[in-house]
């Protein structure tokens, strides 16, 4: 369970990422 939440935080941490590269962008 702790593995699948580790998981599971790891790609909201990706997936904010992405967001804010794309706001980035947007900027530029």
């Amino acid at each position: 369970m702790s593995k699948l939440q580790h998981s599971n935080s790891t790609n909201v941490i990706f997936f904010l990422f992405v967001i804010s590269l794309g706001a980035v962008n947007s900027l530029n």
